[in-house]
C-alpha cells in the first residue's frame, strides 16, 4: 500500500464511501449515457465560439459548463471539438424516451451542419489530430494536454482524435457498487463493449497511471469498502496533473482536491461521483441504429442481474 501515506488511504475511502451513500436517492436502477461525435475536420477556438453562441438558438440554455435541453439531454465539448450529448437518468423501461433523446441529438448535429458547416461523425478514431489546436483554454484542459505530451506516445490523439460512449449504472445502496463494478469489469473485456483497435492502442499508449485499470482480486475483495480501497489506492498513485508526482505526495492533499482528480482517471470503468453511477467507458462512438441495440442489451443484464 501507500507506506506513510496509509492514513490518508483510509481517511479518504471513510469519506467517500459516507459521501457517496449520502448521494444515493434513487429506489429503481437508473441508466445514463454520453455519446461522442467528432467533427470531420480539425475545429479551433473560433469555431468553439461560434457553437457556443449557436447552442441556445437550438433550444439549450446554458447551465454551469453544460448546454442543457427541456428534456433533460445536455451538451458539453470535449478538448478536439467534440460534442459530448448526455442524458438525464433512464429507466430501462424508458426506452421510447431514450429513443427520442437519439433522435434529438441526430436533429442538433444536422442543425449544426446546416449553420455552421461542422459535420460530426459518429466515429472512434480519426487519424492526424494530435496537433490540431486544443479547443477548451481551461487550466485543467491545458495541464492535461502539457502532461499527455510527455507520458506515453498517444495521448494528444486521445484528447482530440477520438470518440467514445460511456454507459452508466447508478447504484441504489452501497452494497451494489461492487457487483454493478464486477458486470461491468467483464462487459469492457467483451466483444460488444470492448473498444476498437485503434482506440485500445490509443489507450494503451495515453499515460499509465490514468488509463490503466486497478489491479484487483475479486476472490479477495468482498464489500464495498474493499473496492473503494483498490479505487482510492489506484487514485492517489496517479501522477498529479499539476505537479507530476504522485497524488499522495503532495504536501497538502485534501478529499476535495482528491476528488477532482479522480475525474482525471480514464480507466474502462470508473466510479462517477455525479450520479453517482459506475460507468462503462469502453464502447465507441457508433451511429444511433447501432447504440439502440446495444442500449437494450446493457439495461436488460443489469435489469436482471440487480432487480
Amino acid at each position: 500500500m501507500l507506506a506513510k501515506k496509509e492514513g490518508v488511504l483510509y481517511l479518504f475511502v471513510k469519506q467517500l464511501y459516507s459521501e457517496l451513500k449520502d448521494k444515493i436517492k434513487q429506489k429503481q436502477t437508473t441508466f445514463g449515457f454520453e455519446i461522442e461525435y467528432l467533427p470531420s475536420n480539425i475545429i479551433d477556438i473560433t469555431h468553439m465560439d461560434k457553437l457556443y453562441q449557436l447552442m441556445p438558438k437550438l433550444g439549450f440554455r446554458y447551465d454551469c459548463c453544460n448546454f442543457v435541453s427541456d428534456s433533460g439531454l445536455s451538451v458539453a465539448f470535449e478538448p478536439g471539438g467534440q460534442i459530448e450529448y448526455c442524458s438525464p437518468p433512464l429507466y430501462g423501461s424508458d426506452y421510447s424516451l431514450f429513443r427520442k433523446l437519439l433522435k434529438h441529438i441526430e436533429t442538433t448535429n444536422e442543425k449544426i451542419f446546416h449553420a455552421l458547416n461542422i459535420k460530426y461523425l459518429a466515429t472512434d478514431f480519426i487519424p492526424g489530430r494530435a496537433n490540431a489546436p486544443l479547443c477548451l483554454q481551461t487550466k485543467r484542459y491545458i495541464a492535461l494536454h502539457n502532461r499527455l505530451s510527455r507520458t506515453g506516445t498517444r495521448g494528444k490523439e486521445m484528447m482530440k482524435g477520438t470518440a467514445s460512449i460511456h454507459l452508466h449504472v447508478a447504484f441504489r445502496c452501497m452494497d451494489e457498487l461492487l457487483p454493478i463494478y464486477k458486470l461491468l469489469d467483464g462487459l469492457s473485456k467483451s466483444k460488444q463493449f470492448s473498444m476498437s483497435k485503434h482506440r485500445r492502442n490509443i489507450w494503451n499508449n495515453t499515460d499509465p497511471s490514468r488509463c490503466v485499470m486497478p489491479s484487483i482480486k475479486f476472490n479477495s475483495v468482498k464489500t464495498t469498502e474493499d473496492l473503494l480501497e483498490h479505487l482510492v489506492h489506484h487514485a492517489l498513485c496517479a501522477e498529479d496533473l499539476y505537479e507530476n508526482i504522485p497524488v499522495y505526495k503532495l504536501k497538502e492533499l485534501d478529499f476535495n482536491y482528491f476528488k477532482a482528480h479522480m475525474t482525471t482517471i480514464f480507466t474502462d470503468v470508473r466510479l462517477n461521483l455525479k450520479g453517482p453511477t459506475m460507468e462503462l467507458r469502453t464502447l465507441d462512438s457508433m451511429p444511433a441504429c447501432d447504440i439502440k441495440k446495444k442500449w437494450r442489451f446493457f439495461t436488460s443484464v443489469f435489469d436482471n442481474d440487480l432487480n
